[in-house]
């Protein structure tokens, strides 16, 4: 059977001041959200102060349901609840009242969405100057409930330890700075109240907890400051957790877009290679279709009925007229620079040759290079021969 604790307790996560407005009077009147549903965390001590079946150091994630939290006795017990300025460090009733009370809440609270809504009055002057002075700028409420330890799953899949059971309400308290990040898109921060390295000789319930713990064995003293704040030793290390996971999934969707973008990159340089490639206008492409024509022409002129040089490549069709003018093999192993320097020589020389020789040796002959060579060297002869007797008046 699950050990039931019944203590009053203070609401470790308040909720910030929305818009307020200020009536003739002077009061000011706030329409706030107050409580929510949910998991919360409290340390042991927090609880039920060093029961053995507590771990007083221990964090408890304490489980607030739907059904508990929007009962109709849970929402009446907060109708025309007093607001004190910071948590009283006993239960706000009829012989306090007086000494706590600054305001009180209007009429029964109602249901918003996953909270608990509140119309509230504050009515006391100097409360009203801390507000506007940003002392005291958030709400945390003081309740009894009945605190059973048992672990579950909330319906949203979240871990607890506990719940809470006839959740009454006491007073709402104005308190000071948050400890948690943003939770509410109008309230802003929620979090823990602060609580001061210093106690003074108040009754706020701050002082009131160090006292108590001061007296305490085993209380958890091992502190860290994040943010310019002190935060107990194994709450830092649940944060750090946390922003450790989110650094986590930040950094595999950082490496999955890297990825992507790496093989867009990728697909952008192989864009730009084959754009160098291509014709940049229609003056270059003409160009290159002239050239190519030019080509098919004058090696057609010289190799003659030697086969179809249209399927050919550029290459192809230039060691064939040079090894047909220069000898089989002679362009073996060219680059396709030297090619194109080969090839302009064989087209001049075979020009040549058919210049020096009158026609009787023609480049689109079928005539192989040796026999070509033969030719030169006669028509050499001839020439040598003539210029030989031209004294004597022959010629």
């Amino acid at each position: 059977m699950p050990k039931t604790y019944d203590r009053i307790l203070t609401d470790r996560e308040p909720f910030r001041l929305p818009d307020d407005s200020i009536s003739e009077a002077g009061y000011l009147t706030i329409s706030a959200r107050i409580a929510r549903i949910g998991i919360q965390a409290y340390y042991g001590h927090e609880l039920s102060g060093a029961q053995d079946e507590i771990e007083i150091d221990r964090l408890y994630k304490v489980y607030r349901s739907e059904a508990e939290v929007f009962s109709d006795d849970a929402l009446d017990s907060f109708r025309d609840l007093p607001i004190t300025f910071g948590h009283p460090a006993s239960e706000v009733d009829v012989d306090n009242y007086r000494s706590f009370a600054v305001g009180h809440v209007i009429g029964l609270p109602i249901r918003d969405g996953d909270f608990i809504r509140a119309e509230l009055t504050i009515r006391d002057s100097e409360t009203i100057a801390k507000i506007k002075a940003g002392e005291s700028t958030q709400l945390s409420v003081g309740y009894h409930a009945d605190v059973t330890l048992e672990q579950g799953t909330t319906p949203d899949g979240q871990a607890y330890d506990a719940v809470q059971r006839n959740i009454r309400g006491n007073h709402i308290a104005l308190v000071g700075a948050a400890r948690c990040g943003p939770q509410c898109s109008l309230e802003g921060r929620i979090g823990d109240q602060q609580v001061s390295d210093s106690v003074c000789d108040c009754d706020c319930a701050s002082c009131q907890i160090h006292k108590n713990l001061s007296t305490k064995e085993h209380i958890m003293t091992d502190f860290v400051m994040i943010n310019g704040e002190q935060i107990p030793l194994a709450e830092a290390v649940e944060q750090l957790r946390d922003a450790n996971s989110r650094m986590a999934e930040a950094l595999k969707d950082a490496n999955a877009t890297i990825e992507a973008m790496g093989a867009e990159l990728e697909t952008k340089n192989g864009e730009v290679e084959a754009l160098k490639q291509a014709p940049t206008g229609d003056s270059d492409f003409t160009a290159k279709v002239q050239a190519r024509a030019q080509m098919l022409s004058e090696s057609a002129s010289i190799l003659g009925d030697s086969g179809p040089l249209s399927d050919l490549s550029d290459g192809d069709i230039r060691r064939r007229v040079i090894n047909h003018i220069y000898g089989d093999g002679f362009a073996s192993g060219a680059s396709e620079h030297a090619l194109i320097g080969m090839y302009k020589v064989a087209v001049r020389d075979a020009a040549r040759s058919k210049d020096n020789l009158n026609g009787h040796v023609r480049p689109n002959s079928s005539t192989t290079s040796t026999h070509l060579q033969a030719q030169l060297q006669t028509g050499l002869t001839r020439r040598n021969e003539r210029l030989a007797n031209a004294w004597k008046g022959d010629a």
